[in-house]
């Protein structure tokens, strides 16, 4: 799982999410973690792999290995669709929440909730509810990549030559 909330500092809000992740005890999770500042860092006290990134640079590669990734409601969300990859999406500010709720509409992500109004105990369940159910993770995969692919440049061209 990466989590990668935002570009801004949003670095209470991510511990919350680990914290969340910690609760789920069934089998062992790799954990990498974007955008943290030092105070908020959990390492030891983890059931989980965590890896903390110490620069964003290396988002794209630890997306392409990640299996779900948690995001805010940033930009990153077309990324993981572009790669295939299901997403979890919190709205970290309420003006983007029925944005986010559109972007899930389609199948490719599953809409978190308002992060700031989550419980921990509510995040581990929405998290766990996605992790363990295989099937729903095949579909959003699916899903991605019936909706993103390389030729939209050209589809909107033609369009527009139309």
């Amino acid at each position: 799982i990466l989590i990668a909330l935002s570009g801004a500092n949003f670095s209470y809000e991510t511990k919350k999410i680990v914290e969340a992740i910690n609760n789920f005890k069934e089998f062992k999770i790799d954990i990498t973690v974007s955008g943290v500042e030092e105070k908020y860092k959990i390492n030891k006290s983890s059931f989980h792999n965590i890896i903390y990134l110490k620069s964003s640079a290396s988002i794209p590669e630890e997306m392409a290995n990640s299996n779900v990734i948690i995001v805010g409601s940033g930009l990153i969300r077309y990324e993981a669709t572009f790669m295939e990859i299901p997403s979890l999406i919190f709205s970290l500010i309420p003006d983007h929440t029925e944005m986010v709720k559109y972007f899930t509409t389609f199948g490719t992500g599953i809409f978190g909730g308002e992060l700031n109004k989550l419980t921990t105990n509510q995040i581990t369940q929405i998290v766990t509810h996605l992790i363990k159910n295989k099937r729903k993770l095949t579909n959003m995969r699916l899903k991605c990549k019936s909706i993103m692919d390389e030729h939209g440049a050209a589809r909107i061209v033609n369009l527009i030559l139309e």
